[in-house]
């Protein structure tokens, strides 16, 4: 039996400041860890005016368009480091104005030790690709050596630095990596850009340099370069961390067939299932119609509301079912778009809610969709409504058509007419709908079952570190 370890989870948000899906992970296996004995704790950013140590608006202090003046930094006509040009014009040094106040926070949150520094500024979208960026990686390099954990495990670098595991390394710890987006391979999270058709394997970097263009405009060569750097950065990091964790066979997968990723080992680590709250209130009148729909989670256009939204008014007779969706709007002018298109049937969009309201909510509905665009490594939302009993539809992308098992159906991502036809199916045939309801779903991960598999890994992470220099 191992002993007690010393824990650092390091990531880029946590509750009270946002609660996606990793942020939720994380919090669940800290507690689990400190529970039967380890002392984990949790490292994570903090945007600067949420940040209790932060006497500044970083909205106003960092300004992307004074910080990135593209007709300053970069002259057509000089063969210049771009980013030597780009730090010798910026209106604004948001680093110097933001380090006066980078002390580390500490609270307690639902039980856990969190320690909390601010986030590093996007300065018009670099941080998101420049490896070279100042700011946070003294402050970080002095916190993990105060810190002196047995083990950091890395869950994200956005807003903090990308070179998060030498700095662990030097401090005498070991690392693991758990990828639980796209950011090691596209900088902005999701490898989908605007058009929400997902990027080949082998996407250009050139291609990679005008989506983030959209943030800094006229930055294409900047971006470009910085990219290379960024890939060859990450690679290296990523290769000296004690282990890479995929968090579903699906993204495993992906991350194999990603050139930028060759040459990488990555275990598969799937994640344990969300927990729901007891079904405690018996199924609900549907109010009129033949199928009321949920879904939920945050609402932005990635998720595809508006591909259900078209679904339904694409039935005989729309007025059979309706849809609901629980959770923030993020994109507000997403939100009205999706109300507009809904033709002939309820929309209702209740905006955020809590996760103990789920079992009323599974109550209340027949069906649980959701559309995703993005190619999701995992997605609670479908543990939740499986949990509850819900049948399920998910488009084709990513890991949940692996686990809906005979509790739902795929259909092809994008596609309103396909994920129509099976809508119309359900309404029409209430039999399939029951059989769904009735269906088995792949077996769950258990956070027990899930914990044993990281002590395995951090085991070996261990013994890795122990017989290698620190970086």
């Amino acid at each position: 039996m191992r002993g007690a370890l010393r824990i650092l989870h390091v990531l880029h948000s946590f509750p009270p400041y946002s609660r996606g899906g990793t942020e939720r992970y994380v919090g669940e296996l800290a507690r689990a860890q400190v529970a039967r004995g380890d002392d984990a704790s949790v490292l994570h950013a903090v945007e600067a005016p949420e940040f209790a140590g932060a006497a500044l608006d970083a909205r106003a202090a960092i300004d992307a368009r004074a910080a990135i003046d593209a007709r300053a930094a970069i002259d057509a006509r000089a063969a210049i480091d771009a980013r030597a040009a780009i730090d010798a014009h910026a209106a604004i040094d948001a680093h110097a104005a933001i380090d006066a106040h980078a002390a580390v926070d500490e609270a307690r949150v639902d039980g856990l030790r969190v320690l909390r520094v601010p986030a590093a500024p996007p300065l018009g979208g670099r941080a998101l690709v420049d490896p070279a960026l100042p700011g946070r990686r003294e402050l970080l390099a002095a916190l993990f050596a105060r810190e002196r954990a047995d083990l950091v495990h890395v869950h994200h670098l956005h807003g903090l630095d990308l070179k998060l595991v030498s700095l662990a390394r030097a401090a005498g710890s070991a690392t693991v990596v758990s990828l639980h987006d796209h950011f090691a391979s596209c900088a902005r999270f999701f490898r989908v850009p605007a058009s929400l058709e997902p990027c080949p394997d082998d996407q250009s970097r050139a291609n990679c340099a005008r989506c983030l263009e959209r943030d800094a405009p006229g930055q294409f060569a900047l971006l470009e370069g910085l990219l290379a750097e960024r890939e060859r950065v990450l690679h290296a990091e990523l290769a000296a961390a004690g282990a890479r964790l995929a968090v579903s066979p699906s993204q495993r997968r992906m991350l194999d067939a990603i050139p930028a990723l060759r040459g990488l080992e990555f275990a598969t680590v799937e994640l344990p299932w969300a927990a729901v709250p007891p079904l405690s209130a018996a199924r609900a009148p549907r109010g009129g119609v033949d199928l009321s729909i949920a879904t939920w989670g945050g609402l932005v256009p990635g998720k595809g509301l508006a591909v259900l939204v078209e679904a339904c008014a694409l039935l005989p007779d729309p007025s059979r079912v309706d849809v609901h969706h629980y959770g923030d709007a993020l994109d507000r002018a997403h939100a009205d778009a999706c109300r507009a298109a809904a033709r002939g049937f309820r929309l209702e969009l209740h905006g955020r809610f809590e996760s103990a309201e789920l079992a009323l909510i599974a109550a209340r509905h027949d069906l649980a969709v959701f559309p995703s665009l993005y190619v999701e490594t995992h997605g609670y939302t479908v543990d939740e409504a499986l949990g509850l009993g819900m049948p399920v539809l998910v488009s084709d992308r990513g890991a949940p058509p692996a686990r809906i098992g005979a509790r739902g159906a795929a259909f092809a991502a994008g596609d309103a007419v396909a994920l129509s036809k099976l809508l119309r199916e359900l309404v029409e045939q209430p039999r399939r709908l029951a059989a769904l309801r009735a269906g088995a779903h792949a077996p769950p991960v258990t956070l027990a079952a899930h914990l044993a598999r990281l002590d395995a890994v951090y085991a070996r992470a261990r013994a890795l570190s122990a017989s290698r220099p620190p970086a």
